[in-house]
């Protein structure tokens, strides 16, 4: 039977090599790794906010652009739709008129 793999032993207080790779947050050396670390992941935050602000306002431009050109095109549709209703009255005044004209009797010849 294969003899499992030993574990060296872990004094309680943390490993004596290396001791300033891991030293921990309550070690003068361990907080300042860690005020470094975050005040790298602060200020990644910070870069990625400002970038991601840049980013949005490009994109409302756009949207608003695209908006102002939508508007221009509602705008001309609804003055062809306007001018199509007028020309669709005139149509229906001489229908009318054609109807009435249909309705009336005829004159009898003599």
């Amino acid at each position: 039977m294969p003899s499992e793999p030993r574990l060296r032993p872990v004094p309680p207080e943390g490993m004596r090599d290396g001791e300033d790779a891991l030293a921990g947050p309550d070690r003068p050396q361990g907080r300042s790794r860690l005020v470094l670390a975050l005040v790298a992941a602060l200020a990644v935050a910070l870069v990625l906010l400002a970038w991601s602000r840049v980013r949005l306002s490009e994109r409302i431009g756009l949207l608003e652009q695209q908006v102002r050109g939508l508007e221009s095109e509602v705008l001309e549709r609804d003055g062809v739709i306007d001018a199509q209703r007028g020309r669709l009255e005139d149509v229906r005044t001489r229908i009318d008129g054609l109807r009435e004209l249909l309705d009336r009797p005829l004159p009898e010849a003599d």
